[in-house]
């Protein structure tokens, strides 16, 4: 059995599963240099989803549902942030996200929590 944690602003959440695991949570708050932080950790394709819009809030939105996912999915993978977040994309499709060169959906994203993205990702698929 594996676990995996994170917590943020009071929130926390566990994760328990058979194999590797990971998960993260992350408050939604404003980003002053949102460009810059997203090319340092974003590839171009990211960064066209997070940008495709002008408002404001939903690039906020969208810059932490694809950092959740990024994050949850490195953990799981045991790197963490020792591998560049830019090297992988989350793809989103029909509302659920998966990794690149990945044949099943193992990266699940929850905008559940009001002001919060999580996300968890796992060697197993399933539905979020």
């Amino acid at each position: 059995m594996e676990f995996n944690l994170s917590h943020c602003d009071g929130l926390v959440c566990l994760v328990f599963d058979n194999g590797p695991i990971g998960i993260d949570v992350e408050k939604v708050r404003p980003l002053k240099d949102l460009p810059d932080v997203c090319d340092q950790v974003f590839t171009k394709k990211d960064q066209n989803y997070i940008f495709m819009t002008e408002e404001a809030e939903t690039q906020l939105e969208k810059f932490y549902q694809l950092w959740t996912c990024k994050e949850a999915e490195l953990k799981a993978n045991g790197t963490g942030l020792m591998k560049n977040p830019k090297s992988m994309e989350i793809h989103f499709g029909h509302d659920k996200p998966s990794t690149e060169g990945t044949g099943e959906s193992k990266v699940h994203w929850f905008p559940s929590i009001e002001g919060y993205m999580i996300a968890y990702s796992g060697n197993k698929g399933g539905e979020s």
